[in-house]
């Protein structure tokens, strides 16, 4: 049974059994009116006029009855794993009032219309890789998991794949390798698929196909309105264009259609290589520092074993004197972290991240006439990305003050020196951001109002993902 006995109160039977038409896949692609009207009844019946989190796990639990998607609650070991682990950092885990597992659009399209009925919040999760806390997740809400959204087909002519949510993409390679094909995703296999897509996705051949976002054919997403909709070149133009780097604001996509790519072959030894063995490297201005809490961190085995994790990034023009600013802050910091007395403290790292302008200027072609970033491409940038690891949560908090202050020391030098770029906005990469840095705030001007006015459109005021929505986490546009 898919909810416990607590649940199963006389009202609910009273009403399951009252169905004169079961809420269950009619081989429609959308919800029908008579079963909206059989949720809505049902929790009527129950519920009245009152709103919950539980309203809304056991209308899901009937509707899981006569499906196949399933609903888990507390104490359950597919609650653990699905609340702890299918989550890379342990500072996503909560305790959501209930898991919802689905299978298909639908199905996911049915669980919003009930949480937009319940008017109960939830939390989408996709691969698991977000460090953030409650950024793919929630306390008390519904947990969406899409661990079953595993699908994974080529088209007849091999140019595209279709990729399910609920992927990583070590399985996405493995499957493509087999056809000498490739495509723009993560640069670590147990990265997710679906966060990345949806905030930009940086790739080892971004300079030449720019970022993964710009890699996608269409998109299968489930609206506000719990309708699904194909974002494309020919379909919701405007609603493709801002799921390129508009992240969680305008639905939840249950199938991603990429542009595949032939991996070509490398010479691993060409001759132009050799030349570089003969180049001097003076290493004056980015000696090797050792400072304590380095030290530290060698010697301790389980160097990447920590149980928590922190992102910040920061960027500048790609410039030989924004590279020493952010060496000498980044040392100066490692060595007041040390005075901070944090024991548990695994890896801290800052990894300076190239931005080729080429990147840019492939999404004039992508398909969608541009991305939503609103990069300008007459800078190369570099964005640095500072990586923390960690076991104990009670350090959580002078982790991320400090991981904030670095930052905020980092970025006001790049100011100072006129090293910003890009118009003189700093841009903050969302996929490797801190909670706190304003991602959109970042974005061209006329980008961000024209992803806020396509929010407006498919979610009215963002009452089911917006900023002050129903659907809670992610990197938000403003109200």
């Amino acid at each position: 049974m898919r909810f416990p006995t607590s649940k199963r109160t006389a009202a609910a039977v009273a009403a399951l059994l009252a169905l004169t038409s079961p809420i269950s896949a009619d081989g429609s692609s959308q919800i029908t009116t008579t079963e909206k009207s059989n949720i809505t009844n049902a929790k009527s019946t129950i519920f009245g006029s009152s709103f919950s989190a539980t309203c809304g796990c056991t209308l899901l639990s009937i509707y899981s009855f006569f499906g196949e998607s399933e609903v888990f609650y507390s104490g359950s070991s597919t609650y653990a794993s699905e609340t702890q682990g299918q989550f890379w950092s342990q500072t996503l885990w909560t305790t959501p009032k209930c898991v919802f597992v689905p299978r298909t659009a639908k199905d996911v399209a049915k669980g919003v219309f009930i949480a937009t009925l319940c008017r109960s919040e939830f939390g989408v999760r996709g691969g698991g890789h977000m460090v953030v806390p409650g950024y793919a997740s929630t306390n008390d809400g519904i947990l969406f998991g899409l661990s079953n959204f595993t699908s994974l087909s080529l088209s007849a002519d091999k140019t595209s794949v279709f990729v399910g949510p609920g992927l990583r993409w070590g399985q996405v390679y493995t499957f493509l390798q087999s056809e000498g094909l490739y495509v723009l995703g993560g640069r670590l296999a147990h990265v997710g698929v679906p966060g990345l897509l949806l905030g930009g996705g940086l790739n080892f051949f971004s300079n030449k196909y720019g970022f993964a976002m710009d890699n996608v054919k269409s998109y299968e997403v489930v609206l506000a309105d719990a309708t699904i909709v194909t974002a494309s070149p020919t379909e919701h133009e405007d609603l493709f264009w801002a799921l390129h780097g508009g992240a969680n604001n305008f639905g939840i996509v249950t199938k991603f259609e990429l542009k595949t790519h032939p991996i070509n072959k490398i010479d691993s030894n060409p001759a132009i290589f050799q030349e570089f063995d003969q180049i001097t490297y003076d290493t004056t201005d980015f000696a090797i520092r050792d400072p304590p809490v380095i030290s530290q961190m060698l010697d301790d085995a389980g160097l990447m074993s920590a149980t928590r994790h922190a992102f910040r990034v920061q960027a500048s023009i790609a410039s030989y004197e924004a590279l020493k600013i952010a060496d000498n802050t980044f040392f100066e910091y490692c060595n007041n972290l040390a005075s901070l007395g944090i024991t548990s403290l695994t890896f801290v790292t800052l990894a300076a991240q190239p931005i080729q302008n080429t990147t840019i200027e492939v999404a004039v072609n992508n398909g969608a006439g541009g991305n939503s970033f609103g990069l300008s491409a007459n800078d190369n940038y570099i964005w640095y990305v500072i990586n923390l690891n960690w076991d104990d949560p009670a350090e959580d908090g002078p982790i991320n003050m400090w991981l904030e202050n670095m930052g905020n020391a980092m970025s006001k030098a790049f100011h100072d020196q006129n090293l910003v770029g890009n118009n003189g906005r700093e841009f903050v990469y969302m996929n490797d951001a801190q909670a706190g840095q304003d991602a959109f705030a970042s974005y061209g001007d006329a980008e961000r109002q024209r992803l806020i006015e396509i929010r407006q459109h498919y979610d009215p005021d963002g009452k089911v993902f917006g900023k002050n929505g129903l659907c809670k986490g992610g990197f938000k546009l403003p109200v």
